[in-house]
Formats: C-alpha cells, sequence, structure tokens
C-alpha cells in the first residue's frame, strides 16, 4: 500500500525520534469522558442563542464534570454564539458529541485534566495547544471508537507497527494544512509510533496506519510465498 496515499486525509507532523513518556488509561473505565444522565434541553429563541460557554457549562454540570477556561478563550466563549437555529433535546448518549462538534466550529479543543470524582476538563482555543502544557489522554487501540465519539478532545495513542518503518512513513506521509495545530505522529523506535490530536482525527489516522501495516504484512508474505516458490522450481530443475 503505497503509505502517502492511504494517509492523505490525514496531517501528519513533528515526526522526530523522540522519547516521550505514555500511560495508557485503563480501557474498563469506558466512556472518556462521563455521560449525562439524561437527556439536555437547549433553548434557543429570537432574543436568545446560547454561548459556546452557556452550552458546554450546561452540559458538563449535567455530567458532573467541571469545566475550566480562562483568560481569552474564556472571554471568547462567552461571547461566541453556539450558531443553533432553534431548539432541541441533546440526547444524553451524543451530548458530548454534539458539543464538541459545536465547539470545534470555532476551532476550541477539549482537554481531560483529570477523572474521577471530580473529572475536569479544559476547553482550550486551538492557537494555545501549541503553547501549553495540553493534556491529551492517552488511549489503546481498542478505544477507537469511542475516540471517534470524542472529536474535540485531545487524546493520544502508542502504535506498534512491525513492519512498517514508521521513519520512512514520517518521510512519505504528506504534510496537509488539516488541523495542524493539534496533529502529531512522533517516531519513537522505528516500528511504534506516538500519535497524538483530536479523538476524531486520531482514530481515522491510527486505522490507516494500521491499515497500512498490515497491507506490508501481506506484501511480505506473499513475497516470501513467491521465493520459496521460485527456490522449489530451481530444485526441480536441478534434479531432472
Amino acid at each position: 500500500m503505497n503509505i502517502a496515499h492511504a494517509l492523505s486525509a490525514v496531517a501528519l507532523t513533528g515526526c522526530l525520534a523522540v522519547s516521550t513518556p505514555f500511560t495508557p488509561r485503563d480501557v474498563t473505565q469506558g466512556a472518556l469522558l462521563p455521560m449525562p444522565q439524561n437527556e439536555i434541553w437547549i433553548e434557543v429563541s429570537e432574543e436568545k442563542e446560547p454561548s459556546l460557554w452557556e452550552m458546554v457549562s450546561v452540559v458538563g454540570a449535567a455530567s458532573g464534570v467541571h469545566i475550566v477556561a480562562t483568560g481569552e478563550d474564556r472571554t471568547e466563549l462567552e461571547n461566541t454564539a453556539t450558531g443553533l437555529d432553534r431548539s432541541f433535546m441533546l440526547p444524553a448518549e451524543d451530548a458530548w458529541t454534539i458539543t464538541q462538534q459545536i465547539l470545534a466550529q470555532s476551532l476550541f479543543t477539549v482537554a481531560r485534566l483529570n477523572d474521577g470524582d471530580a473529572t475536569t476538563v479544559s476547553i482550550l482555543g486551538r492557537r494555545r495547544v501549541e503553547s501549553i502544557a495540553a493534556a491529551y489522554t492517552a488511549i489503546e487501540v481498542e478505544e477507537f471508537d469511542e475516540a471517534a465519539r470524542n472529536p474535540g478532545l485531545l487524546v493520544e495513542v502508542l502504535l506498534e507497527l512491525p513492519n512498517t518503518d514508521v521513519r520512512v512513513l514520517c518521510n512519505q506521509a504528506r504534510v496537509l494544512s488539516y488541523d495542524r495545530s493539534t496533529f502529531s505522529a512522533v517516531a519513537l523506535t522505528s516500528s511504534s509510533l506516538l500519535v497524538r490530536g483530536t479523538g476524531g482525527i486520531v482514530s481515522q489516522a491510527c486505522r490507516n496506519f494500521l491499515a497500512a501495516d498490515a497491507a506490508n504484512l501481506a506484501a511480505n508474505e506473499a513475497r516470501e510465498v513467491a521465493f520459496e516458490a521460485s527456490g522449489s522450481d530451481e530444485t526441480a530443475s536441478s534434479d531432472a
């Protein structure tokens, strides 16, 4: 498989061989963010459209999640409308997915600072993600579906690609402008890759990486079969 083609939908940046700490979370913990107990009514009228801050605060309160935003980010969240055209009922199971998608429209991401009884998340403008020590939630390969349900949450995953030289992958991948502010892939060894970014992009990127690695494995096995077959033909010819 052409690696660059497989990754054409993904911006691959920061491909450097470095050592980076990685501590995956316990996948039995379930959802990356607590889900509200009930559906949430979002009121929109001609006189009043909720701001981003109001919406994320409502979802956070219903989920038992504390929301943090400071400085310019807090001001922008308070002054930016959600863009919703009418009132609607926000399903509990989709509350964080939809909220993160709305935040992403105004280039905001979500960083989970901790979890447990006092789960706290920070809302960050993407221009600040690179300038601060943003918290990336470490996930496992088994959590790609859950990561995709959190399109604005900063996550990281350590990929083992035994059939791919990830340093070559980094050189081949085309660097796109898509989500450069949050997405990066770092080669830790010749076959391991630390991928960081928002949940939706990371899950998509990693599936592409794994598909490319599987294609490389199939190609290697096919070459081995062909080599063994050619060796058998040569032996048969010499015996004749």
